[in-house]
């Protein structure tokens, strides 16, 4: 009994391993399946396509494994004195002491350029429109996750090359902070815009389906069939068509 408990403890081990291994493979798969369609969905290199439904730029970062922490442009904090908030707990701590003062907190007050000036709304609304339209392309691929924390690994790599490429402000902090704060906050008002454009269009196929008389849905309408009259005094026999005359 004991040998055949302990073969059976490591046949069952060995299962269990072979399943995390297989669901890893998968997810790695999964991972670069992404990859080629987000690749096969950019434009040439250097070309940035703002008025095209993915708005996808083709850069060189695209094959490389997006989990990485770390920004390929890393840059030193040394060298940029004037930031007030590099370190993510430097933003926590200082948005701790705002609430004890009772003092307001902009929630994208982390957002800064070299000098440490915080950005204007026109900088704002710039890098919302750019996300906005990175996360339009992601939907257009089914690629879009049901909020920011459920992304994949190939969505968020994508996400970060290109809107840390377009706004520096987001590079000047340890590691993707900044720009995952901003996503977090911006992307549910996207998801929400998303569903009701997609609710809107939804409806107004339907009325214009039930509108549209020539729509090869709809059963063509019998015609009438003719009458025939009996002749009263024995003239020729006469029809009559309810349609009207032709």
């Amino acid at each position: 009994m004991g040998a055949g408990n302990s073969a059976y403890i490591e046949l069952f081990s060995a299962y269990n391993q072979m399943k995390t291994e297989n669901i890893t493979l998968r997810e790695e798969l999964n991972h670069h399946r992404q990859l080629a369609i987000l690749a096969a969905s950019a434009p040439k290199p250097g070309i940035l396509c703002s008025d095209s439904g993915a708005g996808l730029r083709r850069t060189n970062l695209i094959t490389r494994q997006s989990s990485s922490e770390q920004p390929s442009n890393k840059k030193n904090r040394d060298d940029y004195p004037d930031v007030p908030f590099w370190e993510e707990s430097e933003w926590i701590a200082y948005m701790d002491r705002q609430k004890k003062s009772n003092k307001p907190i902009d929630k994208l007050g982390f957002l800064t350029d070299a000098g440490g000036n915080g950005v204007d709304k026109y900088r704002v609304g710039q890098m919302t429109e750019r996300a906005k339209t990175l996360w339009n392309g992601f939907a257009e691929k089914s690629l879009q996750p049901s909020t920011w924390k459920k992304k994949t690994y190939s969505v968020r790599g994508y996400f970060n090359d290109h809107m840390m490429a377009d706004f520096p402000e987001f590079s000047l902090a340890d590691g993707y902070w900044k720009l995952e704060r901003f996503a977090t906050l911006r992307y549910p008002d996207w998801t929400k815009a998303n569903a009701r454009s997609s609710t809107t269009d939804s409806t107004s196929t339907m009325r214009r389906s039930r509108q549209d008389p020539d729509n090869s849905s709809d059963s063509p309408k019998p015609r009438k069939r003719k009458r025939v009259l009996p002749p009263s005094d024995g003239g020729p026999i006469i029809e009559n068509d309810k349609d009207g005359p032709r």
